[in-house]
C-alpha cells in the first residue's frame, strides 16, 4: 500500500526541480493536479505544467496563495485545455479545489475557453 500523499509527490518533484514550496503550497498544487487529471481520462497534465505552476506560486508570498494559485492555473493550465472537448468538466473540478478563487477562475474560463460554469439549478 502506497501511503504517499499528493503533497509528498509534489514535494518529490519540487526537490528534483530545485524548488522549495511550503507544505500548503505543495498540497494546493497537488490538488490542482489531481483535479485536472481526474476530470477526464484521456487528457493528463504532465509534470512540466505543474513545475510552471509551482515555480509561479513559490515566487509569490504565501499569504495570498489562493490568488496566486488561481492565476497560475489560468496562465499555465488553461492554455492546455483549449479545444479539449470536456474542458468544462475539468474547469468545474478545478473550481471545486478549495484553494482556488472560483469567480476569478470562472471569468477566465469564459473568456479563454468559452466555458461557463453556471448551472441551471
Amino acid at each position: 500500500e502506497d501511503e504517499r500523499t499528493i503533497e509528498d509527490v509534489v514535494l518529490e518533484y519540487a526537490d528534483a526541480w530545485g524548488i522549495e514550496p511550503s507544505r500548503p503550497q505543495a498540497w494546493a498544487v497537488g490538488r490542482v493536479w489531481q483535479a485536472t487529471n481526474q476530470a477526464i481520462d484521456e487528457r493528463a497534465i504532465g509534470p512540466a505544467i505543474i513545475e510552471d505552476v509551482l515555480r509561479y506560486i513559490t515566487h509569490h508570498s504565501e499569504d495570498d496563495l489562493d490568488h496566486h494559485l488561481t492565476q497560475a492555473v489560468i496562465s499555465y493550465i488553461f492554455p492546455q485545455l483549449e479545444g479539449v472537448p470536456k474542458r468544462e468538466k475539468i474547469v468545474r473540478k478545478l473550481a471545486a479545489v478549495d484553494k482556488i478563487e472560483g469567480e476569478l477562475l470562472e471569468a477566465a474560463a469564459q473568456e479563454m475557453l468559452q466555458v461557463t460554469l453556471a448551472t441551471n439549478e
